[in-house]
């Protein structure tokens, strides 16, 4: 994702990965992963969640990223 974020848009931060009991994939019976994809506290991650452009940039990201990973496992 944040490689194919970072063609359009070159200062997209990377939040890292952390494991961990996750409330909302509490109970998941199915493999599950949770996607913080920016802050609407950050003016410039705010104003760009809301361009079509850049959802579409997020969400061809995070599906390649999901083709990867079936591909590699």
């Amino acid at each position: 994702m944040l490689y194919n974020l970072r063609k359009h848009f070159k200062d997209v931060q990377d939040g890292g990965v952390r494991e961990g009991p996750f409330w909302v994939l509490v109970g998941a019976q199915m493999p599950s992963v949770l996607i913080e994809i920016g802050y609407i506290t950050n003016p410039t991650e705010a104003r760009r969640i809301f361009n079509p452009y850049y959802q579409t940039l997020l969400a061809k990201g995070i599906a390649d990223g999901i083709d990867s990973y079936f591909e590699k496992n």
